[in-house]
């Protein structure tokens, strides 16, 4: 039987990826417990509600592929190829139940000076994602095709999504005596 030319070459394939996701609550909070004392007082100060967020996340994926492809002699195609891929995910509150509240429900607070209720964030996401790739063919035959192929390539993908509230509610008495209430 016949046979065809053979075509030497390589071929090579890397990836590396890195997913990263916080899903929390964070509270300070003042309600009603159904008991007879249902006041929170401050004769000489103030009162201060606070929540705050600083979830951090850090994603570092990386990559490189390298395919060398060489014929010696003969005929026939040589080829060589090379992908390389990295891929980071990071998500803050991806599931929708991140939180951060403060806040007052149903209950009376008397301070002598500023009666506060805050809630922030300052989360921060750090996405680094690097790929390379090379590829080299070559021949030393005396006919035929030489080829080279290399892709590289990064996603980064990055969410922060949260609930952030600051509140009074459930018919409170807030009183700052000498303060603000805010």
């Amino acid at each position: 039987g016949a046979r065809g030319p053979r075509a030497p070459g390589a071929t090579a394939g890397a990836g590396s990826a890195a997913a990263n996701e916080i899903d929390n609550t964070v509270a300070a909070y003042t309600t009603t417990s159904g008991g007879p004392d249902e006041h929170v007082e401050s004769s000489a100060g103030s009162i201060s509600l606070s929540a705050t967020d600083s979830s951090r996340v850090t994603g570092i994926a990386g990559t490189v592929a390298v395919a060398l492809g060489l014929k010696n002699a003969g005929s026939g195609a040589t080829v060589a190829v090379a992908v390389g891929l990295s891929v980071v995910i990071n998500e803050i509150g991806h599931n929708g139940w991140h939180t951060i509240e403060a806040y007052i429900d149903a209950a009376d607070v008397t301070a002598a000076d500023d009666v506060s209720v805050i809630a922030g964030s300052t989360a921060t996401i750090l996405a680094l994602a690097a790929g390379g790739s090379a590829s080299v063919a070559g021949s030393k035959g005396v006919s035929g095709v030489t080829g080279a192929f290399e892709v590289a390539g990064v996603v980064t993908s990055n969410t922060i999504a949260q609930t952030i509230s600051a509140r009074i509610t459930g018919g409170s008495v807030v009183e700052a005596t000498a303060g603000t209430a805010r």
